[in-house]
């Protein structure tokens, strides 16, 4: 019973560890990012790993706790003093299970929210100085009237901005674009309007 109750821990700590890269995603994917550009070392995934343990735990509490009250009530109705070591085994590691379940299926959803939350009470600053002129100069077509941006993530000399566009000829509308852009060489990688019909999508407005 003991090696059937380590492989069950092992998978359940596998499956809360992999909820690491799942908020990840979903986190960087709100920004239509995709964790292959991105180099995430294991510690930086699991340290994620526990911001959703504990947004899970915070949630559903009571509800983890289920199997051990069951547990208690079965075995003061049955007129036990004691509770077998064999049951409160079982039930503790169900309950990792269950656990590690809520975590993964979570997960991504956690991580879209929270972009969704960073980005919204996240300043803004407006863009100046060589990258300015770098997005103007690529963006030369575009209805342009100023730029602002935030840091979404950096990644050795390459960095990801969030890069809020606002036109020029129509007043009042913003273009909300990832900027990929390569300190070293100071070249932009590549950009793209998060949006699928030419307009900002819902997401994206202020």
């Amino acid at each position: 019973m003991e090696k059937y109750i380590t492989v069950i821990l092992a998978v359940s700590g596998a499956l809360i560890f992999l909820s690491g890269y799942s908020y990840l995603s979903g986190y960087f994917g709100y920004f239509g990012v995709s964790l292959s550009e991105l180099n995430f070392g294991t510690e930086e995934v699991l340290s994620h790993s526990f911001i959703v343990g504990k947004t899970v735990i915070e949630r559903n509490f009571l509800f983890l706790l289920l199997p051990i009250f069951t547990l208690v009530l079965v075995s003061t109705a049955k007129g036990r003093n004691t509770i077998a070591s064999s049951s409160i085994i079982w039930v503790a590691t169900f309950t990792i299970i269950l656990f590690a379940t809520i975590v993964l299926g979570s997960a991504n959803t956690i991580g879209q929210k929270r972009a969704q939350t960073n980005y919204i009470k996240t300043p803004l600053t407006r863009l100046d100085g060589d990258l300015r002129k770098k997005v103007l100069e690529t963006f030369e077509n575009e209805d342009i009237e100023d730029i602002y941006w935030t840091l979404l993530h950096a990644n050795g000399s390459k960095i990801f901005l969030i890069g809020k566009f606002i036109g020029a000829l129509n007043e009042g509308t913003q273009y909300a674009w990832i900027i990929r852009y390569d300190m070293t060489s100071k070249t932009m990688l590549t950009s793209s309007l998060i949006t699928s019909d030419g307009n900002p999508p819902e997401k994206w407005l202020c």
